[in-house]
């Protein structure tokens, strides 16, 4: 069988009523495409589309249900994608670059007198930037996919987005009592929380463009 255009928006639409994340409903929606075509054109293609829901789903009701399932296991998937990105650039050859960079910071820190406004401004730009690539994210995945839907990776790019300025914010006003406190940690200080920010950033750039690129080639 081969639906015509009418059937595919009664597809589109069925699906849309049951499902919220984007994720699930391509994964579905393809499922059921390509187990249609497998049937003969005689059967009516609403029957058919609730057969393959039945059999491949538990029934257009137990829809919810898998989507969670799937919206647990690719948040999952996502967050040790993370931790694996991250921790890259303490093991070899990536802890040379993560490495190298710390002893310029060092140096520049104990070397060279710095600003403390600089210091600030270098440290604020690092902590907002994984917010950025979230905005960033929004439009690029609205803009291609021409749909508002939610991802099921959206809570989990939201709280990594924030986690930089939550610390930022915990460092600073509870444990220094000022928004300048992290400079009076001297050179070794400013090394490290600039280097885990400089490794934090690339570790989550990287990470929402391998969603953005798996988005596009699945």
């Amino acid at each position: 069988m081969k639906p015509d255009k009418k059937q595919l928006k009664f597809l589109q639409d069925y699906l849309q009523r049951k499902l919220t994340y984007r994720e699930t409903f391509e994964e579905i929606y393809d499922h059921i495409l390509s187990a249609i075509e497998q049937l003969p054109q005689q059967i009516q293609f609403e029957v058919a589309v609730n057969k393959i829901l039945q059999t491949d789903f538990g029934g257009y009701d137990n829809l919810g249900k898998v989507e969670m399932a799937s919206k647990k296991a690719l948040v999952k998937e996502s967050f040790k994608k993370f931790t694996v990105l991250f921790t890259a650039y303490f093991k070899f050859p990536y802890v040379l670059y993560t490495g190298g960079f710390f002893v310029l910071v060092y140096y520049l820190a104990s070397h060279v007198k710095l600003e403390p406004m600089l210091l600030e401004g270098i440290f604020a730009l690092s902590i907002v930037f994984p917010g950025i690539v979230t905005l960033i994210r929004l439009y690029y995945t609205g803009y291609t996919f021409l749909s508002t839907k939610k991802s099921a990776r959206d809570r989990l790019f939201n709280n990594l987005g924030g986690i930089p300025v939550r610390i930022f914010v915990l460092i600073n006003l509870f444990i220094f009592g000022t928004p300048l406190g992290w400079i009076a940690t001297g050179a070794i200080g400013i090394s490290i929380l600039l280097t885990l920010a400089l490794v934090y950033n690339f570790a989550f750039y990287k990470l929402y463009k391998a969603e953005f690129k798996m988005s596009i080639t699945t």
